[in-house]
């Protein structure tokens, strides 16, 4: 392994993260991105998840990186041989998962690829350790250690008597309240965190993501656990208006969203069973259908989606880090006035389905389905006939996967110690 692998902390680790992100979009059926939708979840999803991704699932990550990390520093590893160590000691701590029981349990990372693991936990989590300020250095690793080099032997990261990790420079790398590096980190270990370890992750979401949903959500106990979508939080009298309106907007969206995939996947039916194509019998009628019931949900799409002022949306997800063409809205807007209007009616709405078409051939060209016999040909070969058919929760599966470990850890510091027997 060349140290070109590790040059995504030389140069940009969130364009890095991005496409990594949109890889596993492609291999999760759930979140395929067909109709161009993609930056305005994401707006959405960094607003009120900051620090988080498709890709990480496991909250104790934040934690075993710099911890590997600092093991390298204190061993005075130059930096050429770095990645190598790094991937040999990521490649350890699989197997002390494994070792710890955590085999089988998600979001266990490259316990099968070892060191041939093209993502490695550094470069899953790297985004959310420098939003976290956990990684508090401004540049990137190299840059680091090049400032570290400089500074000469007295650049030292040291722990003190009681465990305190102390820094002799002022070059700031690794935050100096992390928690203490757990015995046998590589030997034997697990995802679950110490009530230390819990309230340094709660204490640093808090600070650094202030007013976000997820501090909210990381102060808010255990019960978001059993809610399928952030806008269904448990006590939203308690979040602050504008998180609450925010939360309102997302809503609607991902009913627009999830209107437009519902036709854009009954279009394709019927073009599939018009070239003759098999779809089996039943699938443009199972696609009419799933439409109705769409439209008669509760709350209705009708109902949900009147008076929605597009001008509120485009405030809320625009400046955040993500760019919403003049396509993309234009589109939004067209669709959600049609819905607006007679949700009911959108299967067969000429208007919508024309809409439709024109988006996909944008953003698909000779790849485009609905007018491309091949393209549509290949789509149903093997398939299921799904494309995008999801609705939009903004990463919250993962969060509250994130979430769960850390209350669970809390949990361990309200709980009464145990007497020893008299």
């Amino acid at each position: 392994m060349t140290a070109s692998s590790f040059s995504w902390l030389d140069h940009s680790e969130a364009q890095r993260r991005q496409m990594l992100e949109i890889v596993d979009l492609f291999r999760d059926k759930g979140t395929v991105d067909e109709l161009g939708f993609g930056s305005i979840r994401d707006a959405f999803s960094d607003h009120f998840f900051p620090g988080t991704s498709t890709i990480y699932t496991r909250a104790r990550y934040l934690l075993f990186v710099p911890w590997i990390y600092l093991r390298i520093e204190r061993d005075h590893i130059p930096y050429s041989q770095l990645d190598g160590r790094a991937r040999r000691d990521q490649a350890a701590l699989a197997r002390a998962l494994q070792h710890g029981g955590e085999g089988d349990a998600q979001g266990v990372i490259g316990i099968q690829a070892g060191e041939t693991l093209e993502r490695t936990p550094a470069a899953i989590y790297w985004t959310g350790l420098k939003r976290f300020r956990i990684w508090r250095f401004p540049g990137s690793m190299a840059q680091y250690y090049a400032a570290v080099r400089r500074a000469g032997p007295t650049a030292e990261v040291v722990r003190s008597d009681d465990g305190e990790l102390v820094e002799r420079t002022a070059i700031p790398g690794w935050h100096t309240g992390l928690p203490k590096e757990p015995p046998g980190l590589l030997e034997c270990t697990t995802l679950s965190l110490t009530a230390e370890e819990a309230e340094y992750l709660r204490e640093r979401i808090t600070v650094e993501a202030p007013g976000s949903l997820l501090a909210f959500c990381v102060d808010g106990g255990r019960r978001i656990s059993r809610i399928d979508y952030p806008w269904l939080h448990p006590d939203p009298d308690k979040l602050p208006t504008q998180l609450r309106t925010d939360l309102g907007h997302a809503h609607r969206f991902s009913v627009a969203a999830y209107g437009a995939a519902l036709l854009y996947n009954l279009m394709l039916a019927e073009k599939a069973a018009e070239a003759s194509i098999p779809i089996g019998e039943s699938l443009v009628d199972r696609r009419r259908h799933e439409i109705q019931v769409w439209a008669s949900r509760d709350p209705a799409p009708r109902a949900l989606l009147r008076g929605w002022r597009m001008s509120e949306l485009w405030s809320t997800v625009l400046g955040k880090g993500h760019e919403i063409s003049h396509g993309t809205r234009q589109f939004v807007e067209d669709l959600v006035a049609i819905m607006q209007v007679d949700p009911g009616g959108l299967a067969d709405h000429t208007g919508a389905r024309r809409t439709i078409e024109r988006r996909e051939l944008a953003l698909k060209g000779g790849l485009a389905r609905l007018t491309h016999r091949r393209a549509l040909e290949r789509f149903f070969n093997g398939s299921t006939g799904s494309a995008g058919l999801y609705e939009q929760t903004y990463r919250w599966p993962n969060v509250k996967r994130i979430l769960a470990d850390i209350h669970a850890g809390l949990a361990h510091k309200d709980a009464p110690e145990e007497q020893p027997d008299a």
